[in-house]
């Protein structure tokens, strides 16, 4: 009897390690399968969105509901086309909380026909109070063609970068750049709109806080 009695003994402590080795692997199994990046706080999971294009962002939505509106909050965007389609940017933007102030917009453009969404980006990157806009275009079309002018009136903006290629269009630019917060430009391949008679420009006479200034084969002549 006592040794049948240990025998029942060990046996229920080895199916109680049994048990308590299988409850550890099911607990580690389920930490293993946790979504971690999901439990980040919003902030720091718009921060990881701010490196993507607003296209790649946007399809974040599909991985949970928990991602489903978490695009919307970006202060961030990189309007970038590398295809021969045509992006819905205003699809996008239409789309992104508005109540949310836009902090930095960088700007990619290859083909002619997306130059028509230029009109609708800059009206919403002022209306959102863009502080940090770049600009690439990538056009390889030589022809003069007048830069949407409202974003040279931008009360919000600090940093404006626009770059052309070198085979691209001459941007022409309003006589005056009225931006009171700006503290870094940098601009090539533009055309300065002369002021008076004597063909001078004075485009900059407005930009009180500007420090920082690059001016890369840039134009002024009467056919501006």
């Amino acid at each position: 009897m006592f040794i049948s009695g240990q025998a029942s003994t060990e046996g229920n402590e080895t199916e109680e390690k049994l048990v308590e080795q299988t409850l550890r692997l099911s607990i580690r199994n389920r930490e293993e399968d946790r979504d971690r990046i999901s439990e980040l706080p919003n902030g720091v999971l718009l921060h990881i969105m701010e490196f993507m294009k607003a296209e790649d962002a946007v399809k974040t939505c599909v991985l949970s509901k928990r991602w489903e509106n978490l695009w919307k909050g970006l202060a961030t965007l990189k309007l970038y086309s590398w295809r021969s389609s045509v992006p819905n940017y205003n699809k996008f933007l239409s789309r992104r909380d508005g109540y949310i102030s836009l902090l930095n917009l960088d700007i990619l453009i290859r083909n002619f026909s997306e130059l028509k969404l230029l009109n609708n980006i800059m009206d919403y990157a002022v209306l959102h109070n863009v502080q940090h806009m770049k600009a690439f275009l990538y056009v390889p079309y030589k022809f003069h063609l007048v830069f949407p002018s409202i974003i040279f009136s931008c009360p919000s903006l600090t940093l404006h970068h626009l770059r052309n290629s070198c085979r691209g269009p001459i941007w022409k630019l309003p006589k005056s750049l009225q931006l009171p917060a700006l503290k870094s430009l940098y601009l090539d391949c533009v055309c300065f709109t002369a002021s008076d008679d004597n063909n001078c420009a004075e485009p900059f006479s407005s930009c009180v806080l500007l420090n920082s200034l690059v001016l890369i084969e840039c134009s002024l002549h009467e056919a501006c």
